[in-house]
This record gives C-alpha cells, structure tokens and sequence, in this order.
C-alpha cells in the first residue's frame, strides 16, 4: 500500500500497522510568497487538546498540465521559504494559547487580503484605461 492510500483499518487510537493514529487537522490560513505556501492547520490532539502546525508545500505545474505538491526546494526557493515561514510561525505562535481564536483570525486576515485584493485591482484597471486613453489619467487618478 503506497503511502498517499489510506487504511481501512486505521481508527482514532491507531493504524493496523501499529503506528499512531495521525491528528485529525483542519486548514485554517495560508500565507503565500513565490512558489511557496504555508498552510497553518488546527489539529485535534490527545486527551481533547487543540493545537496549530504548518506544512510548507511547494507546487509546480507539471506537463501533463497538474500540479504537483512537492516538499523539496531549491536555493532560489530560500527568501520565499523564509518569509513564509515567519509569518506562519508569526501566525501559530500568536494564537497557541487559544487555537480556537485562530479560525476568526484567519477570516479577518482573508477578509483584509480581499478587500486589499480588490482595490488593487480596481487601480489597475483606472491606470490600464488611462494609458490607453479610455479615461483620462485625472479621472482615473480620482477613482
């Protein structure tokens, strides 16, 4: 059995094979920089504790037109691994204490990225009309 296929036999206590039973996990947030992505998860532990961990994927579209999830990186990976890595931790290190207050954080993080995402957007769209002479510069300048 490869080990992407999950075992039938595996409960909460444990797997078939004797090894532990992996913590159930719930994405929470990513933060991303180049090719890199943290991804912070909200993990169930023993005894009914909480706790958050981030994995560090790095995708690539292959030819045949998917994308790969690889956990390997080069030396030009290093300024975008760092950064991700610090405001994932930054992330985790902040809400250790109440893992629950996590989730409302990262939905006031994604919400800021959108509105953020948004208007950038909307300035792009004023200055390409402008250069092309759709709008003037002053009216997109207002906008």
């Amino acid at each position: 059995m490869s080990k992407n296929q999950r075992n039938p036999e595996a409960t909460n206590s444990g797997s078939a094979d004797g090894k532990p039973a992996k913590p159930k996990a719930q994405f929470v947030i990513d933060f991303k920089h180049g090719p890199i992505i943290a991804k912070v998860w909200l993990c169930d532990g023993t005894e009914g504790t909480k706790f958050l961990k981030y994995s560090l994927p790095r995708y690539y579209k292959a030819q045949s037109g998917n994308w790969i999830d690889r956990k390997d990186y080069f030396g030009r990976n290093e300024a975008d691994l760092i950064a991700a890595i610090e405001q994932a931790s930054g992330f985790v290190n902040e809400h250790q204490n109440n893992p629950d207050r996590a989730i409302s954080a990262a939905n006031e993080i994604v919400k800021e990225r959108d509105t953020n995402s948004t208007a950038g957007k909307k300035d792009e769209l004023s200055n390409h009309l402008a250069q092309h002479g759709i709008v003037s510069s002053d009216a997109a300048s207002m906008q």
